[in-house]
């Protein structure tokens, strides 16, 4: 499935689609997926952190 998606997004009309949104397709394995999640979690725990914020 992940492959099927990651074709989908590179399809010209729908890469042209999302780009004109804003939104940059990428597509990549599940584990992909997993690492940029885990490297996005931890970024912005870290700015959350350097605000003062804390977890409720």
């Amino acid at each position: 499935m992940a492959q099927a998606v990651t074709r989908g997004l590179q399809a010209d009309g729908m890469r042209q689609t999302l780009l004109a949104k804003g939104v940059e397709p990428v597509g990549g394995t599940p584990e992909q997926f997993a690492n940029f999640m885990s490297g996005e979690m931890r970024r912005y725990a870290a700015a959350a952190s350097a605000a003062g914020l804390q977890r409720e």
